[in-house]
Parts: C-alpha cells; structure tokens; sequence
C-alpha cells in the first residue's frame, strides 16, 4: 500500500507540474478544435460567417497567426484560458505535494 502511495503521489504532482508549465500549449490546443470568430466580426448579423469564422484544424501556425493578430479583448481572453488552467494545475499539485508529503514520511 505505502509503495502505491508513493506512486501515485509522484504521478499527481507531475500531471499538475506538466498543466501549469504547458498551460499555453494546452489553450492553443484547445483553439485547434475550436471555431473561433476572428476579431472585428460582427456575431449579430452574421455578416461573412464563411469568410470570417477559422478553423483551426489546418495547424498550429494559424492558431500562432489568430493569436498574434487578435485584439485586447481575444489577448485577454486567451490569458484568462491560460491562467485557469494554470489555477487547476497548481491545485493538482498542491495535492500532490499533501500526498507526496503522507507517503514519504
């Protein structure tokens, strides 16, 4: 039992060590299966939805393009992605660390 403890702690710790240093990567995966609306399409009207509305299928530059060449408010959005995921990934290791801690005493 001690020794699945141990395990396990080692594991915890690491999935939230990898979520809060590859948050980025993780929202820009998140993107690729995402329609996104570009910045300055109007949703009301549904003006150009086939011109103006990406699919980020064909690969991670576009997502690296949309990024770059997004607003404020899209920037912002993609930085509040990043930090929640971030949150949940410190809580997970936080766990980890508690568990780590009962396993190896």
């Amino acid at each position: 039992m001690e020794i699945i403890l141990k395990i396990l702690s080692l594991l915890v710790v690491v999935t939230g060590a990898v979520l809060v240093y590859g948050a980025k990567a993780v929202v820009k995966r998140v993107l690729e299966k995402q329609a996104v609306v570009k910045p300055g399409f109007d949703s009301y009207t549904n003006d150009g939805v086939e011109d103006e509305i990406v699919k980020y299928g064909k690969g991670i530059e576009v997502v690296n393009d949309v990024i770059e060449e997004a607003d404020d408010g899209m920037k912002e959005i993609i930085a509040q992605k990043i930090v929640s995921i971030k949150k949940t990934g410190l809580l997970i290791l936080m766990a980890g660390a508690v568990l780590a801690v009962v396993a190896f005493r």
